[in-house]
């Protein structure tokens, strides 16, 4: 599948008009510090985050190849999770992201006030996510920050979190568990584990309050994710450490959950770090110029419309109808089961004019119409193609030949 670059946002036309994501208006990122995938998705009996498992994950689409190819560090991964590039900074909170932060993108974009953007901490150094030194955006498109009076204490977090949900009501925001993280470096596996049971309780309470909000309800994405790993327990000092290359300190587990998220989806298709940023804006529909990450579409419904309610037998891209035609017609498939699928159109040369839907959708028949504007007359081609299970090579598609004449 094609990796559209951040500063190229992906979308969907349908009927000559741009859709974004429709129901989200508020993403918040929840980083749970420093936990390990082999205590959290990893972990075939998931007994250290038993709420993101049972509870929250079938609600959300999880990523089980989700890594990070630079620093493995709390201030580097925080910084490039919020710019979508890679932040070699230093680690002890003396300089900032050198590339905007989503809450800089978001506040010019949208002319937003800064209440709309909010860091919740978590550590103390972690100040310098509000900003950052780039000379287009920095200190006048900031965000607040809500420190904490434990910094290690994620239950003082969350309960700042709940402060600035009731009196700020901001549309973006990151929240900092730093437990997970300091009770690892203590070199106590006990401490650690439950730390990370903590973390993963408070995440869930922390979905359950958005919900029972009346202005978060259904209209919020939830992105929970991890700054760095941990050393696997074959290295001298195991779980107590982090910093370098090894995959444990760069796989880590993230899920999305919200409106315009399929349900219990697994996505294992490698992702980045630096994805997260595009993706968020997507969701609020602002563009991270500057990033070099891409969306995750697997997070994305398709917003195609649904017609009939008999199940297919079979996968089918129907004849476009009229054909030939002008200026639009009408496209119809079938799917006969949930697959992650691509609509696009191609010339007689091969090259891909418009990708008109992308992403995951569930047993039907659907139709959308193309309108196809500033393209020439000619003979075009359309393509249905599925993913089948996600990376399993199984996919296959369906084309069609159509005739535009102006």
């Amino acid at each position: 599948m094609l990796r559209i670059r951040s500063h190229i946002l992906l979308y969907l036309l349908i009927a000559g008009h741009t859709l974004f994501a429709q129901q989200t208006d508020n993403v918040f990122i929840v980083v749970i510090d420093g936990a390990r995938y082999t205590e959290t998705f990893g972990d075939p009996n998931h007994q250290y985050i038993p709420r993101i498992w049972n509870n929250l994950r079938p609600q959300g689409t999880i990523y089980t190849s989700f890594y990070i190819e630079g620093l493995t560090q709390t201030n580097p991964g925080h910084s490039t999770i919020l710019s979508g590039a890679w932040q070699y900074i230093s680690n002890d909170g003396t300089e900032r992201p050198h590339q905007p932060t989503v809450f800089e993108y978001y506040r010019k974009e949208k002319s937003a006030a800064i209440t709309n953007c909010f860091v919740i901490l978590g550590k103390d150094k972690l100040n310098v996510l509000a900003y950052s030194d780039h000379s287009e955006y920095a200190y006048n498109y900031r965000a607040l920050v809500k420190y904490s009076s434990a910094p290690y204490d994620d239950k003082v977090t969350f309960s700042n979190f709940r402060s600035v949900i009731v009196t700020s009501q901001p549309r973006l925001g990151i929240i900092n568990f730093a437990s997970t993280d300091n009770a690892a470096h203590s070199g106590s596996w006990s401490r650690y584990v439950s730390a990370l049971r903590t973390a993963d309780s408070l995440t869930y309470e922390l979905w359950l309050t958005l919900q029972s909000d009346s202005f978060y309800r259904g209209k919020t994405t939830l992105i929970i994710t991890g700054d760095h790993g941990r050393h696997l327990d074959n290295v001298a000092d195991g779980f107590r450490s982090h910093g370098d290359n090894c995959k444990g300190c760069r796989h880590i587990a993230t899920m999305i959950i919200g409106p315009d998220t399929p349900a219990g989806h697994i996505d294992s298709t490698k992702r980045l770090q630096i994805d997260i940023a595009p993706t968020a804006g997507r969701l609020l529909n602002f563009t991270p110029k500057y990033s070099t990450g891409t969306v995750m579409t697997s997070a994305f419904l398709t917003k195609v419309k649904s017609v009939g309610t008999i199940l297919p037998q079979k996968i089918e891209l129907m004849q476009n109808y009229p054909n030939p035609f002008n200026p639009s017609t009408t496209l119809r498939f079938s799917l006969p089961r949930t697959e992650f699928i691509t609509l696009t159109v191609y010339t007689m040369l091969g090259e891909e004019v418009t990708r008109l839907v992308e992403g995951i959708n569930p047993p039907g028949a659907y139709e959308l119409k193309w309108n196809t504007g500033r393209f020439s007359s000619g003979i075009y081609f359309c393509k249905l193609a599925t993913e089948g299970t996600r990376g399993s090579g199984e996919g296959s598609f369906v084309v069609n030949k159509m005739i535009l004449n102006k």
